[in-house]
């Protein structure tokens, strides 16, 4: 295990031969061949066969090869600034098929906050789609790095606005390429990689107010995509939903999954990811897969009925605890589905533990689902604070060991060697999750207690508090900023903050709420902002954060 920097771990004089994988980009360059005309995806009222996405994922390669050369030393991320899946999925093949590893990045997030994004994992070749283009350049604009842009466009007419954005202004240390001005290369027909190449860098909430880099490799994703495969029966006849923004990394399973089955993805139109009736019904969805907050917010809707949802096969949830009430909703409305509870932090990609729903289950309504049992040869171990394994039915924290387990942290040494120990017993690399469980000596399956720290899930992202309390703090010109968080079972997480009047600068809450906005990303924006003369304390001294989360009650 080590902490990658951006450049010369990624270069292909470092892929050794010795330990191979069929790279995860290899089903869908396999279909590109075998089943051109083959729908890949759906969306938007368009149809997009592997024929289509593979001509600009080809596009995408030669782009690359023109602008790395033999340079071996070359930042081997490439950034994925897209707001369309088809876009994606054809920068991601062509990204990886140039054995580089793609880094999603959201449009709608802060410009600083990408920025930092950029400088840090060293991108200076970066795929955008039409829609998110103007934003690009506005990002990129606060950039002093030179960086190729490519805009990979599915209509044959760009509008003359699009391509006088592409002729760049004076001055300006970007360029911009379209995918389609590049010949295309031939599509790869060897998928075998080193299994240890980082196949994309996912950032995820940090303690110190700026975003976790996790490295994954495609020896990670490809344990995960065969185990699940092995698991599942999907098929060429499966609809799969798209419930997850791709910075989100169970976006990785909305996608590769599918197409490791040759099966369809279906991409909810605007507004159907939350009037999930409509969607799952149009679509005639086989496949659902979301947080399970959506289920809540299903039910308090009314879209929730009886057979609602005969067309699924299969329903798994990820990225919040289940509750037992919300899948006795889910199985009422699916009954022919079945449901399963994932588990799995983004450091041990996508899911490493899944529990089977039983619908003659005595649980209690307000019982969380189990996280249940291993998936492939993920290793889960429940160990005391001293990295001591407990007896079954102690609580412990959870560590994680296997083929999943990441290559590491972006950057980052110091958490890095708390976040990946290598245990006595064993010394390969493991992950501390941070989360409590308990193994229940009943029936051998992983029950989850709740986090060790301040770390919550917001619509199934992951957040650090202090995250947002260091950048709120910055923000408001370094003073000191309590977040609270709020568990409510009727829809999601929320999040309230509390500062001092004294330190708001004659601003009201509603100012600052609004200024959040410019920092922080829209997940981890805060529902409320309260002021208050001081902060309370405890017999110690402390802020008291108990008594402050009961003045907003």
């Amino acid at each position: 295990m080590r902490v990658l920097n951006t450049k010369a771990d990624m270069s292909k004089s470092n892929i050794s031969k010795e330990n191979t994988c069929r790279g995860i980009h290899g089903a869908f360059y396999y279909n590109m061949h075998a089943n051109p005309g083959k729908t890949l995806m759906e969306s938007a009222g368009k149809t997009y066969d592997y024929r289509t996405v593979g001509s600009q994922a080809c596009n995408v390669i030669s782009f690359i090869n023109a602008h790395t050369g033999e340079n071996e030393c070359a930042p081997g991320w490439v950034g994925v600034f897209c707001q369309d899946r088809a876009a994606a999925v054809a920068a991601y093949m062509g990204i990886l098929a140039s054995s580089k590893g793609f880094v999603p990045l959201d449009p709608d997030f802060p410009g600083a906050r990408l920025n930092d994004m950029l400088k840090r994992s060293g991108i200076n070749l970066l795929i955008v789609d039409r829609q998110s283009l103007a934003r690009s350049r506005e990002v990129l604009s606060q950039l002093d790095t030179a960086i190729h842009v490519c805009v990979v466009s599915f209509e044959s007419d760009i509008p003359e606005s699009d391509l006088k954005d592409l002729a760049g202004t004076e001055g300006s240390t970007q360029t911009y390429h379209l995918a389609q001005d590049y010949d295309t290369s031939e599509s790869p027909l060897e998928y075998d990689v080193a299994s240890d190449l980082p196949a994309y860098l996912m950032f995820t909430s940090g303690s110190t107010g700026r975003p976790k880099g996790v490295a994954i490799s495609h020896g990670n994703v490809r344990h995960f995509l065969d185990s699940v495969m092995g698991i599942y029966n999907f098929n060429e006849s499966d609809r799969f939903s798209q419930n997850f923004a791709l910075t989100f990394d169970l976006s990785i399973f909305d996608l590769f999954v599918p197409i490791e089955a040759s099966a369809t993805i279906c991409v909810p139109s605007r507004g159907e990811n939350i009037f999930i009736k409509k969607y799952i019904t149009r679509n005639k969805l086989t496949v659902w897969f979301s947080v399970p907050s959506l289920v809540s917010a299903a039910q308090a809707s009314r879209q929730l009925s009886h057979g609602i949802f005969e067309s699924l096969r299969y329903s798994l949830f990820c990225g919040e605890p289940l509750l037992v009430g919300q899948a006795r909703q889910w199985q009422e409305a699916a009954p022919q589905s079945v449901i399963e509870n994932l588990y799995g932090p983004t450091e041990v990609t996508i899911a490493c533990t899944r529990y089977r729903w039983k619908k003659t289950s005595q649980m209690l309504d307000a019982d969380i689902v189990p996280i249940g049992s291993a998936i492939g040869n993920v290793i889960t171990q429940v160990l005391d604070d001293n990295m001591h394994e407990v007896s079954p039915g102690q609580r412990g924290e959870l560590v994680l060991g296997g083929d999943q387990v990441a290559l590491g942290y972006l950057d980052d040494k110091a958490q890095q060697e708390v976040r990946f120990p290598k245990l006595a017993t064993d010394l390969t690399a493991h992950y501390r999750t941070g989360d409590r469980v308990l193994l229940d000596p009943d029936d051998n399956k992983l029950l989850f207690i709740g986090r060790m720290d301040n770390q919550v899930q917001l619509n199934g992202y992951r957040v650090e508090l202090s995250d947002i309390e260091v950048v709120l703090g910055n923000m408001l010109g370094g003073c000191q900023v309590i977040v609270s968080p709020r568990p409510n079972y009727t829809s999601c997480n929320r999040i309230v903050v509390f500062l001092e009047k004294q330190s708001a600068d004659n601003r009201n809450d509603t100012d600052i709420l609004l200024e959040s906005r410019d920092h922080l990303p829209y997940y981890m924006v805060p529902e409320k902002i309260v002021l208050i003369d001081k902060f309370p304390q405890n017999s110690n001294g402390k802020i008291d954060r108990k008594a402050l989360a009961e003045l907003d009650h």
